[in-house]
């Protein structure tokens, strides 16, 4: 398990609380990662990081979006484009009014 937290760690550049807690379940740990390695081998990281931004977008998962906001950027998204920032001007819009 802890190759595996390792492998998350190399891929995000540190280890997201989501995949800690899924360490203490192994089945569960391991079948998201099948899922990650599938998707890694069909979408490219940005593909991927466009489509966790708007599935935490519409969640309104602040954790996530901005997680994977850190990876668009990392993975060359521009940041006038992501959607941390557009949260961002939504919440500071809103708290004008």
């Amino acid at each position: 398990m802890r190759g595996t937290l390792d492998q998350v760690g190399a891929w995000f550049g540190f280890v997201p609380n989501m995949f800690t807690m899924l360490a203490s379940n192994p089945t569960v740990l391991d079948l998201v990662m099948t899922v990650q390695m599938k998707a890694s081998s069909l979408l490219d990281a940005r593909t991927r990081h466009t489509i966790a931004l708007a599935v935490s977008e519409a969640d309104g998962c602040d954790y996530f979006l901005a997680l994977h906001t850190a990876g668009s950027l990392k993975g060359g998204m521009p940041w006038r484009t992501s959607s941390w920032r557009g949260r961002e001007a939504r919440s500071i819009r809103s708290g004008l009014r």
